[in-house]
């Protein structure tokens, strides 16, 4: 994929820094009391969270079963 490959230790800091990037923006979020509403406001930056870790998985980490999960978090 031509993507930056990380020494292990750095590519596990990005996947936390990924985690806290969501936090973050999940904290700035004007929650409703409408739980549809609440539910697919919090669900975004969730999501993306968990494909910035899928990608960095997929460049580094080796168990064929993550893998395969990290594979179909981007799916």
């Amino acid at each position: 994929q031509g993507a930056e490959r990380l020494p292990e230790g750095r590519a596990t800091a990005r996947m936390m820094a990924a985690m806290d990037e969501m936090q973050e923006e999940m904290n700035r979020l004007r929650i409703s009391g409408d739980p549809d509403r609440d539910f697919a406001a919090l669900l975004v930056p969730h999501q993306r969270s968990a494909s910035v870790m899928a990608e960095v998985y997929l460049r580094h980490g080796r168990d064929p079963r993550l893998r395969e999960i990290a594979q179909d978090i981007l799916a």
